[in-house]
Order: C-alpha cells, then structure tokens, then sequence
C-alpha cells in the first residue's frame, strides 16, 4: 500500500459492487504480504465468509540465467556494464538506486552508441520513454525502480542491477521481467 494507495480502498469497493469473486495475483509477495492483501481486500475474518483460497505456483524458471560480478569501484562498474551491454542481447534494464546514477549511466551509455534512456520518478515524458522502450526504438532503460510495475514486454533480454533492491523479493521481482517469453535471459 505504501506503492499503491489506492489498494487502501479495495474492501470497501469489494462491498460496494455486492462483494463478487476476487482474483488477487503477485508474482513476488512472501507470506506475509500475502495476509497483508487478503486483509486489505476482504477486512478482517469474519464469520461466515469464505477464506481466499490462496494458490501459490513454482517461482523458479530455468530460461533465466543468474550471475554476478565483482567490481571494486565506479569506474570498474562502468567497465564491466559496457562490457556486457556489448555482449547481452537487447532489449534490457538496467536498474540503479538513484536518479542521479539513472541520468549518469544512461548519458555514457549513449555516448557508446547504445539507444538507453533514463527512467525514474523525477523524470518529466516517463511515458513516452516507456513507450518507446515497448516499440523497441531503445535497447536499454536505465531505471529506478519506478520503471517495471505493470511493465509487461515479453522480450526482455537481461536485467543488470547497478546496487542491489532493497529486498530479495524485490531483487526476485525485478529480475522476473526477464525472459517471459520462455527464452534465455
């Protein structure tokens, strides 16, 4: 709910329209987020009323393929990015922690000649960028983690993280909008 508030008003929406069935589905949310949205969505238990039935399928997919890299600093980091952006396939994300970094590691890539953009919450045009990224006009998005929510493009060839997410259910996240279409990744 801190992402979405609006999630905040979904029980009583659920009431409003005579509480119909409910298909509530997360690709990444351990047990307790999992409670968490059952709460959020039908309120407290009460009696009566059915549980949700929770179905809960295998996170592992074999196309993806997972490794990492030791860097000493930034300068090591930005050798080792242009590097792999030479050999990894488009299209991909590349996610950082900060705007900052997000404009800085965008700016170089396109100064290698590789078609990436920023994205990130302070970025005026966000859409049009996430556009054109869809359309496949860039090969990399350079991005916070304000880009991927709702992000759908099944062809995404590589996620290269630039500083590790805040949780390993965000790094699993992330790291799933690769390779959806069953292809290595």
């Amino acid at each position: 709910h801190d992402f979405r508030p609006d999630y905040l008003h979904l029980a009583q929406a659920h009431a409003d329209l005579g509480e119909p069935p409910v298909l509530a589905m997360t690709a990444t949310a351990p047990p307790r987020v999992r409670h968490d949205i059952e709460r959020q969505l039908l309120g407290a238990p009460a009696a009566g009323r059915p549980l949700m039935r929770v179905l809960v399928g295998e996170t592992f997919r074999p196309n993806l393929h997972l490794t990492a890299l030791r860097v000493r600093d930034d300068e090591e980091q930005q050798a080792a990015l242009i590097a792999l952006l030479r050999q990894l396939a488009a299209p991909g994300i590349v996610y950082v922690r900060r705007r900052k970094r997000c404009d800085e590691l965008a700016g170089a890539r396109r100064a290698y000649g590789v078609r990436a953009e920023a994205y990130h919450a302070g970025l005026e045009g966000r859409a049009a960028i996430q556009d054109r990224f869809m359309r496949n006009e860039l090969a990399v998005i350079v991005a916070t983690v304000a880009f991927g929510m709702g992000v759908d493009k099944p062809d995404i060839r590589f996620i290269v993280h630039c500083g590790l997410p805040n949780s390993v259910e965000g790094y699993y996240q992330e790291i799933g909008r690769a390779g959806r279409d069953g292809q290595p990744s």
